[in-house]
């Protein structure tokens, strides 16, 4: 796939291509929806910018232009691209942008520890690998793509940030009036901005998992039985309280009849 300076400039034939090499190497269920075909577009344009930036930091090896369109990196198959990339990466304005975005990138106070690897690659290998196809909640993936056991926590931020995740998951786990989905849990914890999943990356959302499924069906469970034994109870309150009053009433009688019962001994 050619890469142009930026997603707009590819020439719709060239992403024809793009997506004809793709669909040789790979079977794409639904491919004819029009949503399927407008998120295999965001990957592309994410898996462009990706090698931009590679690219760009290969270009930031060498102290002239010149220099640089020479020493085309071996992932670049297009001379025209490079060149025009490197003409583009040269330009006073465009340097002082990078510089601007560099910095505002040393600000984030959470990074992942994929590269360039999508989200959704690193969660369809954990489910395949791992859970046996069972879905791998964005809680869990959270975790897997910011801490390692070697390295710990890539940030301090990103590790407040999954504390307070597992809080309200086992928050949500002990009390029904608490109950909340994962994907609400990291909604509200990490936030959410159009078009992107925190902690999932670019995609449509998947299909909503409950927090602590086995939980929450012991405690349905838990509750019928409660409502069970609380019924039974409400019944027996009622009979115990129909055989007082059908003794209350023997004994008014008996009263009535001019019965006495006998002094107690002493």
């Amino acid at each position: 796939m050619r890469v142009p300076i930026c997603w707009k400039k590819l020439d719709k034939s060239d992403k024809q291509k793009a997506h004809a090499r793709l669909d040789m190497r790979l079977s794409i269920l639904n491919r004819q929806d029009e949503d399927v075909t407008r998120r295999i577009d965001d990957i592309l344009k994410r898996r462009s910018k990706d090698c931009r930036y590679k690219w760009h930091q290969h270009f930031l090896k060498f102290d002239s232009v010149d220099d640089a369109i020479i020493n085309k990196p071996r992932s670049c198959r297009d001379d025209d691209d490079w060149k025009n990339l490197c003409i583009y990466w040269s330009n006073p304005t465009v340097q002082e942008r990078c510089a601007k975005n560099s910095y505002n990138r040393s600000m984030l106070k959470i990074l992942h520890n994929q590269g360039s690897m999508a989200f959704v690659a690193v969660r369809h290998e954990i489910e395949q690998n791992e859970l046996n196809g069972e879905e791998c909640d964005r809680i869990e993936l959270f975790k897997r793509t910011h801490y390692s056991t070697g390295k710990g926590w890539t940030t301090i931020e990103a590790e407040k940030k999954y504390d307070e995740m597992q809080a309200l998951l086992d928050e949500s786990s002990t009390s029904i009036d608490a109950m909340i989905t994962t994907d609400e849990i990291c909604d509200k914890v990490l936030g959410v901005r159009s078009g992107y999943i925190k902690g999932l990356g670019y995609g449509p959302k998947p299909k909503r998992t409950y927090t602590s499924n086995s939980r929450i069906q012991e405690l349905e469970e838990s509750l019928k039985a409660s409502q069970t034994e609380c019924n039974e109870l409400k019944n027996f309150y009622i009979d115990l309280k129909a055989q007082v009053e059908q003794q209350a009433s023997w004994i008014e009688s008996l009263i009535a009849a001019g019965f006495r019962p006998p002094p107690p001994k002493q």
